[in-house]
C-alpha cells in the first residue's frame, strides 16, 4: 500500500524530534519519534504542534487507555503492517485476536487515525473468511457491542457473519445466546434486520461478498 510505503520511507528519512508518552493510570512510558505519531494521527498531530502544553513539553499522558493496545499501535506504526492472519478454527485464539482488533479500531477512530481503522476492518473480514464458521466466539460478540457506535463496519461484518455463515439451529441451540442477546439488544436488532434481508421476498446480497471495500467505505 502506498501509505504503508510512505511510512517505511519516513523512518530512514525524519528520525528527529521524539514524544514521551504516558499510558495507562501507571503511567508507562513510551518514547515514538514525533514524525511517525503526527504524520499517522491528527490528535497527535494537534498535541504535537498545536499551541497545547504538550507541544512545549513533548509529552503527553493517556491515563485511560490500555498499555496493551497502545503496543501493538506502536508497533504498527514503525512496521507500516500486522501480522499475518493465520486460519485456525481455535475460539480462544480467534477471540483474542478479534478483541485486538476492536480495541485497536476504537483507539485508532479516538486519534483520528483512518489508516489503521481501515486496516483493523480489513482484518475482521479477512479473519472471518479464512477461519471458518466457528472464528467468531459469542462473547467477542458481546464485547464489540459493549464499545462505542463508532465501530459499525466491525458490527456490520459480524452481524453478516452470524446471519449469512452460522446455522440458525446451532445458532439456537447454543446456551450463550439468550445472555448475549440480553447484554447487547443493539445485536439482536441488527441480526433481525438482516435475517429479514435474508430470508425476505427479495432475493438479498451477503454483504460479505460484496468485498472489503463495502466496509472500508464506511470507515
Amino acid at each position: 500500500m502506498a501509505t504503508e510505503t510512505a511510512r517505511k520511507r519516513l523512518r530512514f528519512n525524519d528520525m528527529g524530534t521524539v514524544t514521551t508518552i504516558y499510558v495507562g493510570p501507571e503511567e508507562e512510558i513510551f518514547i515514538i519519534h514525533s514524525s511517525f505519531l503526527t504524520e499517522a494521527s491528527a490528535f497527535f498531530k494537534a498535541a504535537i504542534t498545536g499551541n497545547f502544553k504538550e507541544a512545549t513539553a513533548n509529552a503527553i499522558k493517556l491515563p485511560e487507555e490500555c498499555v496493551e493496545t497502545f503496543e501493538h499501535f506502536v508497533r504498527w506504526l514503525y512496521r507500516g503492517c500486522r501480522d499475518e492472519l493465520i486460519p485456525t478454527n481455535d475460539l480462544s485464539i480467534c477471540g483474542a485476536r478479534i478483541k485486538n482488533i476492536i480495541d485497536l479500531y476504537v483507539f485508532a477512530d479516538k486519534i483520528g487515525c483512518q489508516e489503521l481503522k481501515q486496516v483493523m476492518v480489513r482484518e475482521l473480514y479477512l479473519l472471518v473468511l479464512k477461519s471458518g464458521s466457528l472464528c467468531y466466539p459469542l462473547d467477542s460478540v458481546g464485547y464489540l457491542y459493549s464499545r462505542p457506535i463508532t465501530a459499525e463496519p466491525l458490527r456490520e461484518i459480524t452481524v453478516a457473519f452470524y446471519v449469512w455463515y452460522i446455522n440458525i439451529e446451532s445458532f439456537e441451540a447454543n446456551e450463550d445466546v439468550g445472555e448475549l442477546l440480553v447484554k447487547a439488544p443493539e445485536f439482536a436488532k441488527e441480526v433481525l434486520i438482516e435475517m429479514s434481508r435474508r430470508y425476505g421476498k427479495k432475493k438479498a446480497t451477503n454483504p460479505l461478498e460484496k468485498g472489503v471495500d463495502h466496509f472500508l467505505g464506511k470507515t
